[in-house]
């Protein structure tokens, strides 16, 4: 199980993300590097825990960043 896939099942538990465990998950979407049923799982499970100030700060700072300028 990747990295990404533990914090997606930790979530799913209602655990919440820090600023550098929520970048790694966008990073892998940005990436190409996450399968579409993870990122449906994620954002799913993202919402219906309630998404923290660190979890939507990660998401935007990779968002930032592959930006195209």
């Amino acid at each position: 199980m990747s990295e990404s896939e533990q914090l997606i099942k930790d979530i799913s538990k209602g655990k919440n993300l820090t600023f550098t465990e929520s970048k790694k998950i966008f990073l892998d979407i940005m990436s190409g590097n996450m399968k579409e049923d993870l990122i449906f799982n994620f954002l799913v499970n993202l919402s219906k825990k309630g998404e923290t100030s660190d979890e939507i700060a990660g998401g935007v700072y990779v968002l930032r960043e592959k930006a195209l300028k």
